[in-house]
């Protein structure tokens, strides 16, 4: 179901309210037509009691998973500030630096970071990183390394930038596992059976238009919750999902600095 985050969060909640509104529909008339009569009068409060056992388990698990989703998501936006902070600091070193070398080497760490945002984000989308990026990251890597320290002050510069070097390049293979961030299938055919058998539990209580409204609100409730879990479940993706916002930022930055 990846084509739902093609759209904005409030279709993507029309959508989960729309089709638990249905499914409690369709429930309800199979099970009304075809299961209700035969259910003893003594099984409509047993199945009031499990029915909001039901609904509470699923509850918690909803809440555990969108936490999970959320954290998820928190730590994969901090890895991106954290990326952004090391290429601005290694920037900065190589000003520091104070030859002609040293600043040939910004202009291959400013295509690279600019190659993030536009090669590589989309990339990310389906997986994997981009092989522009990757030529773009040896091009500046191998620029650092040839440079030639002269004097203790340089040579502790040059270890630094070494040292954000390989940093950076940590960065960006963190970014490749963090595609693969998201809930483990069975939570989903944890809540996906749980509803079910709230839905099938639900049309055994007895109903009039005020209990009616009820189910409506709850079935709508736990629908949002739903449709929050999987908003935030893959953090690349979909409206909230984690955006190259520190390193467009950077972009801008690394464009008005001078040595």
């Amino acid at each position: 179901m990846n084509w739902l985050y093609n759209f904005p969060n409030a279709v993507i909640l029309l959508f989960f309210f729309f089709t638990s509104f249905i499914a409690m529909k369709v429930v309800h008339t199979i099970i009304h037509h075809h299961i209700k009569e035969h259910v003893p009068a003594e099984g409509h409060k047993l199945a009031t009691n499990v029915h909001e056992l039901v609904v509470m388990l699923i509850s918690l698990v909803l809440a555990f998973s969108l936490g999970l989703a959320l954290e998820n998501t928190r730590t994969l936006a901090k890895a991106v500030s954290d990326e952004a902070s090391q290429i601005n600091n290694l920037d900065r070193l190589l000003l520091q630096f104070g030859d002609s070398a040293a600043e040939e080497v910004r202009p291959y760490l400013h295509a690279y970071t600019k190659s993030i945002v536009e090669d590589e984000w989309p990339d990310l989308l389906k997986g994997g990183l981009s092989e522009v990026t990757g030529k773009k990251f040896q091009s500046f890597s191998r620029a650092v390394i040839k440079l030639t320290p002269h004097g203790e002050r340089e040579t502790a510069l040059y270890s630094s930038a070494i040292q954000l070097t390989d940093q950076i390049a940590q960065s960006r293979e963190l970014r490749r596992e963090t595609t693969e961030v998201k809930l483990p299938a069975v939570y989903w055919y944890v809540i996906l059976v749980g509803i079910l058998a709230e839905l099938m539990i639900s049309a055994l209580l007895e109903r009039g238009k005020y209990c009616s409204s009820l189910m409506s609100l709850q079935m709508i409730a736990l629908s949002g919750m739903l449709a929050l879990v999987f908003i935030f479940d893959q953090p690349y993706h979909g409206e909230s999902g984690v955006q190259p916002d520190p390193l467009v930022r950077l972009i801008k930055l690394m464009g008005e600095r001078h040595p």
